[in-house]
């Protein structure tokens, strides 16, 4: 039975349009946009007219328009005051459903945001939503966009349009499945207002601006082709740099996907292009996790299978040792990747701790240089690169198959 409901969940959301939030970033992914600084405004522009409705959640979890056209303009300020009048003097009923408007749309629309930020095109349709009711002000703007012309604004915003086609159609089956899993998992949760964001938190997503044609053909060529693990859809991570072996979904997320293991790449590694390094005085790092540290090391038992670190030892003026995990340490500090090592030196009379490191990201599934160097130094073909990538899994459409 579940089988069924879930196959049927993936034929109806396939007839669907995804639900991207392009508006507004507030949270720790700000990439590739930036964050807003105003988020209860925002100004919305098209060559053509948008037609504006009510819009409403239906069963099947899609945005829909409800109620007679309430006007067509090709251009839109919408601010939280301004829309919350607009419903109360059309009598909107705000019961479970957050209150929101359907905007109907030609032509691609640009979303305006602050000057500083970049501001992106987008075709479909797009809902402008007042998160939380009345009593919030906020306004949320989600686009509604067919799933390959999603996939044709995420390729040339994670990768180059000038790299291999092999990598490119790699890139766009790993984000394909990527995308599949997450939109079919959130449609399973009733009343949520989005699938995905367009901010690496999920998949970078520049909309209709930044397309192009070699990267439009890798979606196509590839059209709703996805990976699966013993017939699931697979999630199907990736990031930049793998810095020479990738890192386990388990280690890295707590994540048990057999389809996502550690492994040594096969190419040849530029040490150049993947080494890093950082300083950052001894007394700062003590400042943000311990204020008595006086050591800091990593001790052998806290480097994985992958070569990662899985925690830093802090180490007190008393000897006391405080474990800080390695995802934390990296986040917190900004580093590249928990592919490093440490050791304290002395510059200008101050204790200073040089990080020296590899690759960049969390090093989980496909990753994106590596599918450009086996496209150049190997030759490999986008099916090859994936299935190296992505452990056990196959290719299949995305159509009457379940999730995992």
């Amino acid at each position: 039975m579940l089988a069924l409901i879930l196959t049927l969940l993936i034929e109806t959301v396939s007839a669907s349009p995804f639900r991207v939030l392009v508006f507004p970033h507030r949270g720790a992914y700000p990439v590739p946009q930036g964050r807003e600084s105003v988020v209860s405004m925002v100004e919305i522009t098209s060559d053509e007219v948008c037609n504006q409705y009510v819009a409403q959640l239906n069963s099947n979890q899609e945005w829909v328009k409800s109620g007679d056209l309430i006007e067509s303009r090709k251009d839109f300020l919408l601010s939280s005051v301004q829309l919350k009048a607009k419903l109360k003097k059309l009598n909107f009923s705000f019961q479970e459903n957050s209150p929101a408007f359907y905007f109907e749309c030609t032509k691609p629309f640009k979303v305006n945001r602050d000057s500083s930020l970049a501001s992106y095109s987008y075709e479909g349709n797009f809902v402008a939503i007042i998160n939380g009711g009345l009593s919030n002000n906020m306004v949320q703007i989600v686009n509604l966009v067919e799933p390959e012309k999603y996939l044709q604004g995420v390729v040339p915003a994670e990768v180059g349009s000038g790299w291999p086609k092999e990598a490119l159609k790699a890139q766009a089956v790993a984000a394909r499945s990527f995308a599949w899993w997450t939109v079919l998992n959130t449609r399973s949760v009733i009343g949520s207002i989005y699938d995905l964001n367009d901010t690496i938190e999920f998949q970078a997503y520049s909309g209709f601006t930044n397309h192009s044609s070699v990267t439009d053909e890798a979606v196509s060529e590839t059209s709703s082709q996805v990976l699966k693990y013993q017939g699931k859809i697979i999630k199907a991570y990736f990031s930049a740099d793998s810095g020479g072996k990738t890192e386990s979904a388990i280690n890295a997320f707590g994540q048990t996907l057999p389809y996502c293991i550690s492994k040594q790449e096969q190419y040849v590694v530029s040490d150049a292009q993947t080494n890093w390094e950082k300083f950052i005085p001894l007394s700062q790092i003590a400042s943000v996790f311990s204020k008595n540290t006086k050591k800091i090391e990593i001790e052998a038992t806290d480097i994985n299978e992958s070569g990662r670190v899985s925690f830093v030892t802090l180490i007190s003026s008393s000897g006391k040792k405080t474990k800080v995990p390695g995802t934390t340490f990296r986040k917190t500090l900004k580093l590249r990747s928990t592919l490093f090592n440490l050791q304290v030196v002395m510059l200008n009379s101050k204790a200073v701790v040089q990080i020296s490191g590899k690759g960049y990201g969390h090093g989980v599934g496909m990753a994106q240089v590596g599918a450009k160097e086996y496209a150049l130094q190997l030759g490999w073909t986008f099916d090859q690169i994936v299935k190296f990538y992505y452990t056990d899994t196959t290719l299949e459409s995305v159509m009457n198959e379940y999730i995992e």
